[in-house]
């Protein structure tokens, strides 16, 4: 994020980075294409808090209508619900997988009342713009990050789906995925099926930033 450059011109979706003398970008087109989730407008408002009392699954996963974090549902999940049905399994494993992987939470996080409701009509949740939203929560905790070397700390804790901007990077800054990853099918949709994770020493990038 030290790299992070700003661009009267550009869009605001856009972030744009320098590196090695070269200015590059990311937006929400190339956001699409790691994550292939879809963009667009709807009438649900995700920002709103909603009474979650009369939502089947909610009650049946959440006794005494308290407000479970992830790591709490993840527990209930596993462990097994005795009123629960097939149907709210698979409405929780989505709420899971939002929580876990597209937003990239921690286990402390509090399941909003949005989600709840939002996915107890899975047609309206398969329907909902999922990449606006994530991307939106990318740019809102990158946002956060010194934008200055001067100012970095030894290490920070990002939310939202910085995944997506890393696989991205692999692609952007070809001696970044040398180090870092694997490229098993370099025709796989999404962009981030493309890649496999490896253990790179810290060797490995000794010099890296510092190189322009």
């Amino acid at each position: 994020m030290a790299r992070e450059i700003g661009l009267a011109s550009a869009p605001n979706h856009e972030m744009w980075f320098i590196i090695g003398g070269n200015n590059i970008h990311f937006s929400y087109p190339k956001y699409a294409l790691v994550t292939g989730l879809k963009f667009g407008s709807s009438n649900f408002d995700p920002n709103v808090e909603y009474d979650t009392s009369e939502i089947g699954v909610f009650t049946r996963f959440c006794p005494g209508n308290e407000k479970p974090r992830i790591m709490d549902l993840l527990k209930r999940f596993k462990d097994g619900v005795v009123d629960a049905n097939h149907d709210d399994y698979l409405k929780v494993a989505n709420i899971l997988a939002l929580y876990y992987f597209a937003l990239g939470y921690d286990d402390h996080r509090v399941v909003e009342s949005f989600a709840w409701v939002l996915v107890d009509n899975l047609d309206e949740w398969n329907r909902f713009p999922w990449g606006s939203y994530t991307y939106s929560e990318l740019r809102h905790y990158v946002s956060l990050m010194p934008s200055t070397r001067s100012k970095l700390k030894k290490s920070y804790h990002i939310y939202g789906p910085v995944w997506a901007l890393q696989v991205w990077a692999f692609e952007a800054i070809p001696d970044l995925a040398r180090n870092a990853v694997v490229k098993i099918n370099p025709n796989a949709l999404p962009r981030l099926a493309r890649w496999l994770m490896c253990t790179p020493k810290i060797d490995d990038f000794h010099g890296f930033l510092d190189e322009e």
